[in-house]
C-alpha cells in the first residue's frame, strides 16, 4: 500500500495531501488509519527532498463538541474511537458548495453504508442543499 502511495504521488505531482487521521482512522475504520499512517510515514521522509511535490500533508480531525455529539448519536462512533483522543482542529474548510459531490462519492461506499447511517443520520435522505449548510465545515490539523 505504501508502494501504491508513494507511485500516486510521483505520478500526479500534488502539493498539499489531505488523508484521514492516523490515529483512529476518524470513526474506526482500519484502511483509512492505514493509508494516513503511510502517508504521513512518506511525507515526513520525503518532504523537502529534491523532485518530491508535496509541501503541506493535513489530516482530518473534529473539534472536541463534535467528538462528544457523536459519541452521544452514534454507537460505532461511540464503540471505536473508545477513549482515544485526535488533535484540535488548525483549518476549517467549509464544504457546503461540494456538498452534492461528497453525498454522491459517500454512496458508492455500500460496504460502509450502515457505518454512515449510524454516524451521519438521515445524511441520504436529507437534501445536500440543507445537510450541507448544517455540516459545512469539515476539519484538519498541518502535519509538521
Amino acid at each position: 500500500m505504501k508502494k501504491v502511495i508513494r507511485e500516486k504521488i510521483i505520478r500526479y505531482l500534488p502539493t498539499i495531501l489531505f488523508t484521514y487521521d492516523d490515529l483512529i482512522g476518524l470513526y474506526g475504520h482500519p484502511y483509512h488509519r492505514l493509508i494516513a499512517q503511510y502517508t504521513k510515514e512518506i511525507f515526513l521522509a520525503e518532504r523537502g527532498k529534491n523532485g518530491f511535490s508535496v509541501k503541506k500533508l493535513y489530516q482530518v480531525t473534529l473539534p472536541k463538541p463534535m467528538i462528544e455529539i457523536a459519541k452521544r448519536i452514534s454507537a460505532s462512533f461511540k464503540r471505536n474511537f473508545g477513549n482515544a483522543t485526535l488533535p484540535t482542529p488548525t483549518v476549517a474548510v467549509k464544504i457546503t458548495e461540494v456538498g452534492d459531490f461528497k453525498k454522491q462519492a459517500m454512496l458508492l461506499h455500500v460496504s460502509q453504508r450502515p457505518i454512515f447511517n449510524d454516524m451521519q443520520p438521515y445524511f441520504d435522505k436529507i437534501p445536500v442543499w440543507i445537510y450541507y449548510r448544517i455540516f459545512d465545515k469539515e476539519y484538519f490539523i498541518e502535519v509538521k
